[in-house]
This record gives structure tokens, C-alpha cells and sequence, in this order.
């Protein structure tokens, strides 16, 4: 289980609902990283944690 703390700049929701359901795929799908899109280097470095946890778990099946 986790808990995702972190509003994406490019969120067109109103800041008033915070992180919605869903938010965190763009980080695990490695949005972020295309850098013909604008994110923060916060975002960017969000991603390749997150994309490194997956990938841990699905090779090693530990967290």
C-alpha cells in the first residue's frame, strides 16, 4: 500500500481537490521524463524513484 502526496504541476483539477485517484500513473508510466512535456525536476526525479520501486518488485517480488 502507499500513499501519494505529491499534485502534478500539469493537474488541470483544481487545486482545491489535492491528489486525486489516479495521479500517481503518469510517475509510474515515466511521464515526467519525456522532456518534451513540462514537469519539475522534482517530478522528474519522482518518476525514476517510482519506476525504480516497480521495477524492484517485479523483479524481485520485495519491496
Amino acid at each position: 500500500m502507499y500513499i501519494v502526496l505529491q499534485r502534478t504541476s500539469t493537474n488541470v483539477w483544481g487545486e482545491w481537490m489535492g491528489v486525486i485517484h489516479g495521479d500517481e500513473v503518469e510517475y509510474v508510466f515515466g511521464h515526467p521524463l519525456n522532456t518534451s512535456l513540462v514537469y519539475t525536476d522534482k517530478e522528474r526525479e519522482l518518476a525514476l524513484r517510482i519506476i525504480l520501486y516497480y521495477s524492484q518488485f517485479a523483479y524481485t517480488g520485495c519491496v
